[in-house]
């Protein structure tokens, strides 16, 4: 699937604005990521090539977590109470961890 470039524009978050920008920027910043996670459950993190750090360990990370026995890996996952999960999903052709914000008055089951 080839993605619309006005969503990979919109969904795209800059791991410099996160961390070293102005309040004001960093909100800003903070404010798109939600958005997109929140329209599409998902967004792009734009890192310079000089942050190689941080890629590292975000990748290591999720090695750590991926290599983990898969009844460790289904564990790892919370109902919530309108429907929509968090944690681990195993699915037939992927699998992922997914992160949510949960609204306000919602809770997890």
């Amino acid at each position: 699937m080839k993605m619309r470039p006005e969503l990979v524009s919109s969904h795209t978050v800059s791991w410099a604005k996160l961390q070293t920008a102005s309040a004001r920027e960093r909100d800003a910043e903070v404010a798109r990521m939600m958005s997109a996670m929140e329209t599409s459950g998902f967004c792009f993190l734009s890192v310079r090539k000089t942050e190689t750090a941080v890629v590292a360990r975000a990748m290591a990370a999720a090695r750590r977590y991926f290599d983990k026995p898969i009844d460790v890996r289904k564990a790892a996952r919370l109902n919530c109470s309108f429907g929509k999960f968090v944690g681990s999903a195993i699915q037939t052709n992927r699998e992922f961890f997914q992160v949510r914000k949960l609204p306000k008055g919602r809770s997890s089951s």
